[in-house]
């Protein structure tokens, strides 16, 4: 983290750096206005890129914007579809949404590739 954090500070659109940070802070539930951030300008950088609508997903996801949340991971999963954490992350945005046959199938799907 303090690497990146640095990256960051040296090269503000350091999108990898972006990404990176503002994913590591969501799972740590830390510094959550500065992920949000960092997510954002990601996206913006990098459009269409799998793994950064991921992350903004699951930080909507983390900070209780499951609907927004899910139309984000469904675009990752379009992108990616073959990637067990996106699948996972979508999963677990719609067993919180109580679309629970949705869940199953992104498990389903998930554990074909890990």
């Amino acid at each position: 983290v303090v690497k990146m954090k640095q990256l960051v500070f040296v090269n503000p659109k350091n999108v990898d750096a972006l990404n990176y940070l503002g994913y590591t802070w969501t799972v740590q539930g830390k510094n959550l206005d500065q992920a949000g951030e960092y997510l954002k300008l990601a996206m913006k950088l990098r459009p269409g890129n799998a793994y950064i609508t991921d992350s903004w997903g699951w930080y909507l996801y983390t900070t209780g914007k499951v609907r927004e949340a899910i139309v984000q991971l469904e675009k990752a999963v379009q992108i990616k579809g073959d990637e067990s954490t996106i699948l996972e992350h979508l999963g677990d945005a719609y067993s919180r949404a109580n679309l629970q046959e949705k869940a199953v199938m992104m498990y389903q799907k998930a554990a074909t590739y890990s």
